[in-house]
């Protein structure tokens, strides 16, 4: 279960930065560094019973 939920993590932020290029390897840090902070703060999870990560952390 706990495997399934690291690869369900890694396909949305895939999924999410295959939609733009990135020129630079800065580029692209500063795009992963945008997503984890929505995905963390911002975004609700069914999982978690619609509650953010941060906040069921």
């Amino acid at each position: 279960m706990t495997q399934g939920k690291i690869e369900r993590y890694h396909r949305s932020m895939k999924n999410v930065l295959l939609l733009e290029h990135y020129y630079s390897p800065d580029e692209l840090r500063e795009r992963l560094t945008e997503w984890v902070a929505y995905y963390n703060h911002q975004s609700y999870h069914e999982s978690l019973l619609k509650v953010r990560p941060a906040d069921a952390y």
